[in-house]
Formats: C-alpha cells, structure tokens, sequence
C-alpha cells in the first residue's frame, strides 16, 4: 500500500513539473508589442485632406497591416515593434503612389506620420466611375 502511494505521488509530482514547464514557457512567449503608426494623408498641391487612400505595410501579407483614410485623410496602423525599419506605401487612384520608410525608435509604441500625395494629373479632375471621381483643382 505504501510503494502503491509512492507510486501514485512520483507520477502527480512527475505531471505537475511537466504542466508547471509547459505553462513556464507559454507565458515566458509573450505577444510582441505593437508600434501604433498615426497619422493623415493630404494633398501635397493643395494641402487637403485625401479620404479613402490605403497605407499598407509593404513587406507584409497579412491584410491587418493596412489602413484606409477617413474623411478627414487620418489613420491608424498597427505593426510589429520588431519590424525594422517599417516600409509603407500610400496608394489612392487618382494621385502618385508614394513609398516611405520609417528608421528609428518609436516614441511610447506610436510613431506620427503626415503623407503629401502628389496628384497624378493623368487622373486628377478626371470623373472615374470606381472611385466616383477625383477632386478638382
């Protein structure tokens, strides 16, 4: 009866140091902490604001490191800190394509970025049935 109980505790000490390793190393990786990209996208001839121009990470697939402009040309972009440096493009159909890259140390995990988009005068005052037109000068 005792070596049954023996037994019995080798095996509980045996499985609570495994689950105690086990839940160790789950907290011990962490989520890696995002840097917050804040910032708006204008017109760089006219200094307006450029609604529903799409800031996305260039180096990435994943769809949720991208961002859409509101009405008022602003947006939020979350990416890894550990991404370094962080390569975006600006991109909307009736401006130029813009590329940037963003070097250094992100002040309290968020970074403010103002982006002037050049017109593409090409498209610009041009009415473009999926975007329901540009802007006009």
């Amino acid at each position: 009866m005792l070596r049954e109980l023996e037994g019995k505790m080798k095996r509980l000490l045996a499985s609570l140091s495994i689950l105690a390793c086990l839940g160790f190393t789950s907290s011990s990786v962490a989520q890696l902490p995002e840097v917050w990209i804040r910032g708006t996208v204008y017109n760089a001839s006219t200094g307006d604001p450029v609604p529903m121009a799409v800031i996305a990470v260039t180096d990435s697939d994943d769809a949720s490191d991208a961002a859409q402009t509101n009405d008022e040309g602003g947006f939020v972009l979350s990416v890894s800190s550990q991404r370094r440096p962080i390569e975006l493009a600006v991109v909307h159909g009736c401006y130029h394509k813009v590329q940037l890259e963003l070097v250094g140390q992100a002040v309290d995990n968020t970074r403010r970025v103002d982006i002037g988009l050049p017109p593409d005068n090409e498209q610009y005052g041009q009415n473009s049935a999926p975007l329901g037109g540009c802007p006009t000068r």
